[in-house]
């Protein structure tokens, strides 16, 4: 824990609200034909997982600071890949709000914003929160896959 302070991370919190955007507007104006609005585990343990290591995940992004220097260039790369997670993601929203949905596309919205947190945790050096984002991945890809995948 000497890699760290506690504090408040300008740059997770942004990252962690860009990737929300959509689901901000899926909250407020939901798309007429809306088939994830049901997308719940099986088992409600596995929908507690979920929202577990989500909560914990958003917290340790905004709250865990790393005391070393992110001006190395392998570094850049992780903050180019998640931009480029990022851009799928929102293209899935448009798609899913005209219509264009289908299962691959829509485990694509549950894999995009999973990939997209872990790297900026590796761009930001937040190498704690990495733990929680693999669970929440695995378990919101296998919620989504379970559900629209045959």
């Amino acid at each position: 824990m000497k890699s760290y302070r506690l504090g408040f991370s300008l740059k997770g919190f942004v990252a962690f609200m860009v990737v929300m955007i959509p689901n901000i507007v899926w909250i407020i104006a939901p798309p007429v034909n809306d088939p994830i609005a049901g997308n719940n585990a099986l088992y409600p343990i596995i929908d507690i997982l979920l929202v577990a290591s989500q909560v914990i995940m958003i917290a340790l992004l905004i709250i865990i600071i790393p005391n070393e220097n992110m001006n190395s260039k392998s570094i850049k790369i992780y903050f180019k890949l998640a931009c480029l997670c990022l851009l799928g993601y929102y293209v899935s929203w448009f798609c899913y709000y005209t219509g264009m949905v289908y299962p691959l596309m829509l485990v694509g919205m549950a894999v995009l914003p999973s990939i997209y947190f872990i790297l900026i945790e590796l761009w930001l050096k937040n190498y704690i929160a990495i733990i929680p984002s693999i669970i929440f991945g695995i378990t919101h890809i296998a919620i989504t896959c379970s559900n629209y995948i045959s």
